[in-house]
């Protein structure tokens, strides 16, 4: 889907329209692929080659923390533009991320969603700025995205108990939409003053739908006897959070007091 915004805008892109009609989808989120293995460096990151899927993500509600969703993007205009191209040899498929959408929804139980939703509406449906990234045609771009933020985790583990127990199977549905900014030439362009000057478009990609699982407690790692009770993550967390692998609470690395009476 594309929205005309309506001012000109000279930009300089690397690729061109080429065959793709006006009303043709443009910025495409092909899926979220798999995070990166545990023993490398930086695991939150998204790699543009990767080809694993992701089936869905882990949020543990015990830490209160926010989820972070891979996303691979990919410009589904076609590259190479030139003079050829009927577009007086203006690229114009080069696409500039701009921001993102997010509605979530637990289809098992809407009155989470109300009651979260009842504390403020900006919890469970939102839009947001992200990096000004540029795709050119063809291309394909990997990022991570706050889907749910730490307020909205934490209103989840305050409303779920009130409604079910603290070992129900709920799972949230991430309804996600990319904005992106294209430019287009004279033949979207009704400035007579400046025939030639580029427009600016907005791109909406489809909405991309992802589910993730609830839990309260199912990705701590720390035996019971270590855990004072703190559940802020000192390892283990992915992004910085306790979602999709075993998350280890700060306190289970506290050193073990010493003992007295070998002391002595």
């Amino acid at each position: 889907m594309i929205r005309r915004v309506g001012f000109a805008l000279a930009v300089s892109t690397v690729t061109s329209l080429g065959a793709c009609a006006p009303d043709e989808e443009s910025l495409i989120v092909r899926y979220a692929p798999q995070w990166p293995l545990k023993d490398e460096a930086f695991q939150c990151r998204v790699d543009g080659t990767q080809t694993v899927v992701r089936g869905g993500g882990i949020l543990d509600l015990t830490f209160r923390g926010a989820y972070t969703q891979p996303f691979l993007l990919e410009n589904n205009l076609t590259a190479g533009g030139g003079p050829t191209s009927g577009n007086n040899g203006v690229d114009d498929s080069e696409i500039e991320l701009q921001a993102a959408s997010v509605r979530l929804e637990i289809p098992q139980d809407p009155r989470v969603i109300e009651l979260v939703a009842a504390q403020d509406p900006n919890l469970v449906e939102f839009r947001f700025a992200v990096q000004s990234i540029s795709i050119s045609g063809g291309g394909k771009q990997g990022l991570a995205v706050q889907v749910i933020p730490a307020p909205t985790a934490a209103a989840f583990a305050d409303v779920i108990p009130r409604l079910h127990p603290t070992d129900v199977s709920l799972t949230v549905l991430v309804h996600t939409v990319f904005h992106a900014n294209r430019g287009s030439n004279s033949s979207f362009n009704d400035n007579a003053d400046r025939p030639n000057a580029l427009n600016v478009l907005e791109v909406d990609a489809r909405e991309f739908t992802y589910p993730i699982d609830l839990c309260f407690g199912c990705l701590r790692d720390c035996p019971p006897n270590l855990d004072p009770g703190s559940d802020l993550i000192a390892s283990g967390g992915l992004c910085g959070a306790a979602q999709d692998q075993p998350a280890i609470p700060v306190g289970c690395l506290l050193p073990a007091e010493p003992d007295r009476e070998s002391a002595d």
